[in-house]
């Protein structure tokens, strides 16, 4: 009797704990981000690493654009993209999801509008990413895959890296809450 008196603050303690984590689990499951969270105009960055030849050799990637969401689960954006000093400026347009915790996927189609460079070097795109929205201002993502386009849609691998960037909501835009 004296040891079940002496662990049962304890199992009390234990059953308040779980009791918390499960309620603010359900709590954090039950924000209701949705497609209307990402609405309007984003100023987007990115950089990281790509490799051609299966991860023998990478060359550094950045890029700076501006992304518009209308809120319904469609973006357009232009970007200006770096890789290893080589300059190519591009168009896009895509979808995404998201999860009721915030989290989601976004898959795009990317077009090169640099006039002076070969479309059989530079490849129009198909690329994923998945992110988490950090605020109503604010989203972090990463690259999850990047292929190459072909005229009739279909895909060709490109490569392999590693990309993490920012969309962080410009002030001004017709959407801006503030």
């Amino acid at each position: 009797m004296r040891r079940i008196l002496t662990t049962l603050p304890y199992v009390l303690r234990l059953i308040l704990v779980v009791g918390l984590v499960a309620t603010t689990t359900q709590a954090f499951a039950d924000s209701g981000f949705s497609e209307g969270d990402v609405k309007g105009d984003y100023g987007v960055a990115f950089d990281g690493a790509l490799s051609q030849d299966g991860g023998l050799s990478f060359v550094p990637v950045a890029a700076i654009g501006q992304l518009h969401s209308d809120g319904k689960g469609n973006v357009n954006f232009v970007r200006t993209l770096n890789i290893s000093g080589l300059i190519l400026e591009q168009t896009g347009t895509g979808t995404y999801d998201v999860l009721p915790d915030g989290t989601g996927t976004a898959e795009f189609t990317v077009t090169n509008v640099s006039p002076s460079l070969p479309a059989s070097n530079f490849p129009n795109t198909f690329e994923t990413f998945s992110f988490v929205i950090i605020n109503g201002r604010e989203i972090e993502f990463i690259g999850k895959t990047i292929e190459g386009l072909n005229e009739d849609g279909t895909t060709f691998p490109i490569g392999q890296g590693t990309i993490r960037g920012v969309a962080r909501k410009q002030s001004g835009s017709s959407d801006d809450d503030d």
